[in-house]
């Protein structure tokens, strides 16, 4: 067997291949296309049809609520000086209401310092918070 196979490999390496050289002319040659064979079935209406289906898909994708969301404002508020100031506002009413502060806040980022600075505070000793009932009215008392 090996012998055979010995023989086999002898007798390949004697034939020679040479690469398949077409004339240009013939290279550059393209069946001309038959349009009624390539279109088939195809109208109008049905290239119509799966325009508006892909439509309705690329619209499907489209997140409903993430689509409504614009640019995001960087709002950069010094918590320093809102401390300041709503220490300042503590003094002059010296008892007044949590949802009254909250008020005169113009976003929600100044609503979300403006209560970290109300927790610091009150963590601090300069304030006192008080509730009557539950889902009342916020009391805040300054102390110092």
């Amino acid at each position: 067997m090996s012998l055979e196979l010995r023989d086999r490999q002898v007798d390949a390496a004697k034939n020679l291949y040479r690469e398949q050289k077409l004339p240009p002319e013939v290279a550059l040659y393209k069946p001309p296309l038959d349009y009624e064979q390539l279109m088939g079935d195809m109208t109008l209406n049905r290239l119509h049809e799966i325009f508006k289906t892909i439509i309705r898909k690329q619209e499907d994708k489209i997140d409903p609520i993430r689509s409504r969301y614009g640019n995001i404002e960087k709002e950069e508020i010094d918590m320093d000086v809102k401390q300041l100031y709503v220490e300042a506002y503590a003094k002059e009413h010296g008892h007044f209401s949590f949802r009254r502060l909250l008020e005169d806040q113009s976003s929600k980022m100044e609503v979300i310092v403006t209560f970290l600075i109300i927790l610091e505070l009150m963590k601090t000793g300069k304030i006192i918070i008080s509730q009557e009932k539950l889902f009342d009215d916020i009391v805040i008392t300054w102390q110092v």
